[in-house]
């Protein structure tokens, strides 16, 4: 599958702050490969893209410039696979260039809207936290 549904559905949703509809997509397709959905759900299920977004308006509002200048790069991932996205990521992150740092970026940004508080506008259902056993211990940190 090129385009995933969950890469589609994100095309769709007219909610976002800062990335247009085809940013979007685009990182979806990227913390797909990040936290990929398996047993547990991953990246698109926690609303990664959302976390990130949100706060792109914020506290992260410092990488805006990067995002929006640097996502282009990563336009090729459409035309690929699960495998080849990998692949690509994985060639992309020895670059050295805009595009490496965009994608370390989107790593950290990723591993914070899938592990951290709800309230931040990632970690939907709770569902990083519900996949190590400790949401309950995690109530009211939300």
């Amino acid at each position: 599958m090129v385009l995933g549904t969950a890469a589609a559905t994100a095309q769709a949703a007219p909610e976002f702050a800062f990335f247009t509809a085809a940013e979007a997509s685009l990182v979806v397709l990227i913390a797909e490969q990040i936290v990929p959905k398996d047993e547990f759900p991953g990246a698109t299920e926690a609303g990664v893209v959302y976390y990130i977004d949100r706060q792109l308006m914020g506290p992260l509002a410092p990488f805006a410039t990067l995002y929006r200048d640097t996502l282009p790069a990563f336009e090729p991932m459409r035309t690929l696979d699960a495998a080849g996205q990998r692949g690509f990521l994985m060639a992309m992150e020895k670059r050295g260039d805009a595009a490496a740092r965009l994608f370390s970026v989107i790593v950290d940004h990723t591993m914070q809207g899938f592990y951290g508080s709800p309230a931040d506008g990632g970690n939907r259902s709770q569902v990083s936290w519900k996949m190590l056993g400790i949401e309950h211990e995690m109530g009211g940190h939300h």
